[in-house]
């Protein structure tokens, strides 16, 4: 069993011929999903990889999400990401079109609060052992 910190979580990529996002759960379904790859979204683009292309694809998310009934994505930016302007444009024309990119805090059951919890192993610490007779008389010779 593995941990998760999420309900749904927004994933959005830019690959050297497409832009798309997906929202996932936290089993690993796609629940919704949007991509330059949908002849629909295509033909009104002119390139599938610019700032356009991820504000429409942000706004098709957003409306797909609240057709499906999701409000609240996680969504953490990587610290390179954060100031490139085509994933900036994707999450305004996400919170615009009314998702909200932060989840409320998961409640945990007390029954399975401790399943992943493992006792840390106590390790032998080093010990200094006095010097032998045989190494004392090696370095007596060399100096």
């Amino acid at each position: 069993m593995y941990r998760v910190d999420f309900y749904n979580k927004l994933k959005f990529l830019i690959t050297n011929r497409h832009t798309r996002a997906q929202v996932l759960h936290n089993s690993g379904l796609v629940l919704v999903s949007a991509s330059t790859t949908e002849l629909e979204i295509t033909r009104h683009l002119y390139k599938t990889t610019d700032i356009t292309a991820a504000k429409n694809i942000g706004r098709v998310l957003a409306q797909r999400c609240l057709e499906a009934g999701i409000t609240r994505v996680r969504w953490e930016m990587k610290y390179g990401d954060k100031h490139k302007l085509r994933v900036n444009t994707f999450s305004q024309a996400i919170k615009e079109g009314g998702v909200i990119l932060s989840e409320t805090k998961k409640v945990i059951s007390p029954e399975t609060f401790y399943l992943d919890f493992r006792p840390k192993k106590k390790g032998k610490k080093w010990r200094s052992l006095p010097y032998s007779k045989r190494w004392k008389a090696h370095h007596r010779k060399h100096k």
